[in-house]
């Protein structure tokens, strides 16, 4: 498989816990491999709400990552990818940094 780079946009708090691992308090997490589409529609408040609070998507990271198994993250949109909790073991992380 090839490396890629993925990005997602999150909370201050959740980028502090994601520098050293996967934070993870629901089933799965949403990705994209646009960091546009993060900026402008997540980051832009046009996205599940998240005008009600601005610090939900205040922060922007980047994953280097490789998918050891087909499927490991699957493309549901033109600009999402999700990653299953069970299967993120099968994600090899490369870095991780704050971009925003």
């Amino acid at each position: 498989m090839k490396r890629l780079v993925i990005y997602r946009a999150m909370s201050p708090g959740e980028a502090r816990a994601s520098l050293h691992g996967w934070a993870w308090a629901k089933r799965k997490k949403w990705f994209s491999d646009n960091p546009n589409w993060i900026r402008e529609r997540v980051m832009g408040g046009r996205f599940n709400n998240s005008h009600f609070q601005p610090e939900r998507y205040s922060v922007m990271m980047a994953f280097e990552v490789e998918p050891l198994q087909e499927g490991v993250l699957k493309r549901v949109s033109a600009n999402e990818l999700s990653l299953e909790r069970e299967k993120a073991r099968y994600l090899r992380v490369y870095s991780r940094q704050v971009v925003r």
